[in-house]
């Protein structure tokens, strides 16, 4: 078991061998850095020893001592760019980042990014420019108008542009991009509705295009899968049960197919589809709040029940939202008796929740969290009487763990905040307000700046972000 250095040949192309170094056990993966000036190992023995090694290389090829880092996961595969290496890892179902001293070779975790499951390799890309997503529009959900509000982003500084505004059917409360751009819909349960717009390639203006009815039952919440084939509604039905409807969308035009019904155990609240496309989470009311897990079919995108973790004794309404990572689900609640934050640990393998930390935010109520790209803050938009607020957090994204808050004057009632993929820009809704307030994010210490504010609709409740690649 060891790992051995050559010179080559220019002529013949035969080897010659410098020294060698002990490797361990099994050697899965081998490569080196593009300077040369490391090679790195990946061991997996079985067992505990399952370990990330970095070599030392010199200017002759001399192979120095390893420097050993245990990991877990069972690794698979390893890809290196500039000082970066990146392990992938099936058991875990995760890509883990480290950063190489070019001069001693020794490993610095980074983070880790969940992949869609059981993963068997990885490749790096070669370009010649890379390619970063931003929000180019920010839509908000107008309840008390019964409308959409567009607005174009200023790149440059978060600045919002309004454009046209959206009539929609009675008490609009969620709206759902099309990841592919093409589509949006709404949910407006007072008018037991999902209405089906077309999406403006150039402006991101929004049209209704049909008003789908479901009768007699409410649409309260809704999401699309990975590839806008499907989309998820939380549903009220009329006898007062709670219903997760998948409907099959016809990509030539949006309109949504047969609709195919799931019972579920109590009325649900919210749903979101985890980023690997894996897993379906929906909030219910079930003896208290719950967590319902779904496990997505690969083929045809149908949910199946997994597991419900409860998570409080109070029935009130809720958000959720991912960790960068994907590892993660922060559950708000937003209504009394229940002022509470939530981190839940997300299983690779089954989805089932591990509830982690709890953040209490009374007498202030929590009506959101949203993480920030890089894993190390979060803010929370926090209703409180005469202290209405948004709150920056230093978070912890391995364990949930929020810290170190900070409270920015926002304005009334804030309902909603979004965060720009860049990480620069935070938009946060206020209800009672009538409007957005803009803030940018200092990228070294999560804190706050309130640079403008922008008018909307009336009570926007909600906002959904229109991204592009640039």
């Amino acid at each position: 078991s060891l790992i051995a250095s050559f010179t080559i040949d220019p002529t013949s192309g035969a080897l010659e061998i410098i020294n060698t170094v002990p490797s361990g056990t099994d050697i899965v993966a081998l490569s080196a850095l593009p300077s040369g000036s490391a090679a790195l190992a990946l061991i997996s023995g079985g067992g505990t020893q399952q370990q990330l090694r970095a070599i030392p290389v010199d200017a002759s090829g001399t192979l120095g001592t390893p420097v050993v880092t245990d990991i877990d996961g069972g690794p698979v595969a390893l890809a290196l760019s500039g000082t970066r290496a990146f392990v992938t890892s099936a058991d875990d179902g995760e890509v883990d980042l480290y950063a190489i001293d070019p001069a001693t070779a020794e490993p610095t975790f980074l983070r880790s990014f969940r992949t869609r499951g059981d993963p068997s390799g990885f490749i790096l890309a070669n370009a010649t420019s890379a390619l970063a997503p931003r929000a180019s529009q920010v839509y908000s959900v107008n309840s008390g108008a019964d409308s959409i509000s567009t607005f174009a982003v200023e790149s440059t500084d978060g600045t919002l542009t309004a454009g046209p505004e959206t009539p929609t059917s009675a008490g609009p409360r969620a709206l759902a991009l099309d990841p592919l751009g093409e589509y949006a819909y709404i949910a407006c349960p007072s008018a037991n509705t999902i209405e089906i717009c077309t999406v403006n390639a150039l402006t991101g203006e929004l049209t209704v295009a049909i008003s789908h009815t479901l009768g007699s039952d409410e649409p309260y919440a809704l999401c699309l899968d990975a590839a806008g084939t499907n989309l998820y509604v939380a549903t009220h039905m009329s006898d007062g049960d709670g219903q997760l409807d998948t409907f099959p969308i016809d990509r030539p035009t949006g309109n949504l197919g047969i609709r195919i019904g799931l019972p579920l155990a109590a009325l649900p609240r919210q749903l979101a589809l985890d980023p690997t496309g894996r897993f379906l989470f929906v909030a219910t009311e079930e003896n208290g709040s719950s967590i319902e897990t779904f496990d997505i079919d690969p083929h045809n995108g149908f949910p199946a029940p997994v597991h419900t973790e409860q998570t409080s004794n109070g029935a009130t309404d809720v958000t959720l939202r991912f960790a960068p990572s994907g590892a993660r689900l922060f559950i708000a609640y937003d209504a009394d008796p229940v002022q509470l934050l939530f981190s839940a640990a997300i299983d690779s393998s089954t989805g089932e929740l591990s509830l982690g930390g709890v953040l209490n935010t009374a007498p202030g109520t929590a009506q959101a969290l949203e993480p920030h790209p890089s894993g190390r803050f979060a803010f929370v938009a926090v209703q409180e009487s005469s202290n209405d607020h948004t709150s920056s957090f230093d978070l912890d994204e391995a364990t949930g763990a929020l810290s170190n808050e900070t409270e920015h004057l926002a304005g009334l009632s804030p309902a909603d905040l979004r965060i720009d993929p860049t990480g620069n820009f935070l938009w946060v809704a206020n209800e009672d307000g009538d409007d957005i307030t803009l803030f940018t994010v200092d990228q070294d210490t999560g804190l706050l700046t309130q640079t403008a504010t922008i008018s909307t609709g009336t009570t926007p409740t909600a906002l959904t972000l229109g991204t592009v690649l640039e």
